[in-house]
């Protein structure tokens, strides 16, 4: 089955979190629930760094955590030394 392909301009100082499926599973809840919690916790933490963004939200899975997960953080550059202020 094919797998399409998205390109999504990402806004300067935003930061783009990946992550697999078992940090937001939930035995027996719907899939929705674990995202909405992950959402909250990582307002919670958007202006920490990348790093410490990505402990918490390992550190306060919606879940148990009963298994595996993957957490990538990226942040894009804030502009500087263009004279926006």
């Amino acid at each position: 089955m094919a797998r399409p392909d998205h390109c999504q301009a990402v806004p300067v100082d935003s930061t783009v979190v990946l992550y697999t499926d078992g940090l937001v599973e939930i035995p027996g809840q719907p899939l929705d629930q674990g995202l909405d919690a992950l959402a909250v916790t990582a307002s919670r933490f958007a202006r920490r760094s990348p790093d410490e963004l990505c402990r918490a939200l390992l550190d306060h899975p919606p879940g148990p955590g009963l298994d595996d997960k993957a957490v990538i953080a990226l942040r894009t550059p804030p502009l500087m030394g263009y004279g926006i202020s």
